[in-house]
Formats: structure tokens, C-alpha cells, sequence
């Protein structure tokens, strides 16, 4: 599943996070009306009112959680899958382990990680230029990762940028109320 996301047209390889939002937005909503149809049961003393609204917040905050440990781990997954993509070694899981590990260990004490990718991409290096990518993107340096067009790492920075450590503070703050947990009801 793609989704557009405002990164130059890139698409970002998705693991459905609006289901998780919705259905903790709706988890909200069920509490709600939940809470009304007690208030407006007859017949009911206080302290059974009470400990059925204790019951209906105890168990959407219970559903609340498990659907915010799906997500987490759905960006987990996702990012996983995506950073083996864009800088795991060439060839996939049965390429050459023992040269993109030495690739790795070059790229880690180079001082111009673009002068090397540079390097790479006119060698045919695949193996050394995913090195230095990598590497790149652990220190943080998005914006080689982005320039060499490299479409799987740039599937990975838009991702980052939507759900990780690349969001803006508005969409973490956006985030965070999309994925608040239900209100504690007054009088518990």
C-alpha cells in the first residue's frame, strides 16, 4: 500500500498506519457513547454507575494500548524492512557479506562520505555506495542519502518523514493527538 505524502512525489510504503488511527479514534468515540448509555441507565446505584464506567474506560484504554503497540510495531517492521532495502547488502540476503562488510568498515572512517559514494557510483561499486549511504544515514546527513537517487533510500526518508525521526514538530504534534488515549471519565 502507497500513500502520497507531500515529499516531491514520493510515495510511502505503508503498513496501513490509518487503520491503527481510526480505530483509536473510534475506541474514543465507543467510550463516549458507552459513557452516556450508562449515565442513562435506570435503576442503577452510584457505585454500580461507577464501576461500569470504570469497566468501559478500563477496556478501551486496554484496546487503546494493544492498538498503539500494533502501530509502534508496524513502524518498527516497516522501517526495518525498509533500511534492509535501501542499504543492506547487494544481491540480498545471499550477496557477498564479506565485502559490503569491509565496505562498511571503509565508509565508517571516511571523513567525505559523498566523495566516496561519488566514487563508488563511477566504479559500479553497488556494495561500497550502500555502505556509505548507510553510513551517511546514521549521522544523520538525509540530504546525501536523498541526492544520489537511490530510490529505495529515498522511499526510507519519506517514510522517516512521516512516521520517524524526521516528522516536523506540527506532525508529531498531530500524531500525538491522533493517538491520545481515550479521556479518563470525571468521578473515577
Amino acid at each position: 500500500m502507497t500513500a502520497p505524502d507531500g515529499n516531491g512525489g514520493i510515495a510511502v510504503a505503508a503498513f496501513d498506519a490509518e487503520y491503527f488511527l481510526k480505530a483509536m479514534a473510534r475506541g474514543r468515540e465507543n467510550l463516549q457513547t458507552r459513557l452516556a448509555t450508562i449515565a442513562d441507565e435506570e435503576g442503577l446505584t452510584d457505585q454500580a454507575r461507577r464501576q461500569r464506567r470504570s469497566d468501559a474506560y478500563d477496556q478501551a484504554t486496554s484496546v487503546h494500548r494493544e492498538l498503539l503497540r500494533g502501530y509502534n510495531d508496524g513502524v518498527e517492521g516497516e522501517r526495518k524492512r525498509l533500511i534492509a532495502n535501501a542499504f543492506g547488502a547487494p544481491g540480498g540476503p545471499g550477496g557477498d557479506p564479506a565485502s559490503y562488510r569491509q565496505a562498511l568498515a571503509m565508509a565508517e572512517a571516511a571523513k567525505d562520505l559523498a566523495a566516496l559514494v561519488e566514487r563508488c557510483d563511477l566504479l559500479g561499486d553497488l556494495a561500497g555506495k550502500r555502505a556509505a549511504l548507510f553510513v551517511a544515514w546514521q549521522r544523520g546527513n538525509v540530504g546525501l542519502v536523498e541526492r544520489t537517487g537511490d530510490p529505495e533510500a529515498r522511499e526510507l526518508a519519506a517514510f522517516e518523514r512521516r512516521f520517524g525521526e524526521l516528522r516536523t514538530t506540527s506532525q508529531r504534534m498531530s500524531d500525538g493527538m491522533a493517538m491520545r488515549p481515550p479521556a479518563r471519565p470525571t468521578g473515577l
